[in-house]
């Protein structure tokens, strides 16, 4: 690339942007996954006013599910549908829950990306050899890391 810059072949602008596509290409999940032990979930039979508690304290719009322990992610549920369809009501989480996407957390970003917007998901589970909640991953992760190389590019 830099041969390519120095004889003239491709400006430096080019230049960035080809290594900002094979960087991105190298990316694996786990390298902008949220860690199990960050990764804030809730139990299948939780009281709806923990899940609102959750959604307040966290601010975030989706939530994974579990059955028993964080290994056994069952679903996700959004904020949006939480209100506007359970909290309030008779209806248990388990009417808006939504199928989660298991991913290995070698899947290349580029690949993850497209999964979840061919399947319309905005959150991925990744699973070690044994079945178990490795992290989660979601665009946001991918976007905060690309907001952190820049910053780093910027200030070096």
């Amino acid at each position: 690339m830099e041969e390519a810059e120095q004889e003239g072949g491709i400006d430096k602008n080019e230049g960035t942007m080809l290594r900002n596509v094979i960087e991105f290409d190298d990316i694996e999940a786990i390298d902008i996954m949220t860690p199990r032990v960050d990764v804030v979930a809730v139990p299948r039979d939780a009281e709806k006013e923990e899940v609102a508690r959750l959604f307040r304290e966290t601010g975030y719009s989706r939530l994974p599910v579990y059955e028993e322990t964080i290994d056994s992610i069952v679903g996700v549920i959004h904020e949006k549908n939480f209100y506007s369809y359970v909290w309030g009501t008779t209806k248990e989480i388990d009417s808006i829950l939504k199928a989660a996407e298991f991913i290995p957390p070698s899947m290349k970003i580029s690949t993850l990306l497209k999964l979840l917007q061919q399947n319309k998901l905005h959150m991925a589970v990744i699973v070690d050899e044994f079945g178990g909640t490795e992290g989660i991953v979601t665009p946001v992760s991918y976007t905060h890391l690309r907001a952190h190389e820049t910053r780093h590019h910027l200030v070096c």
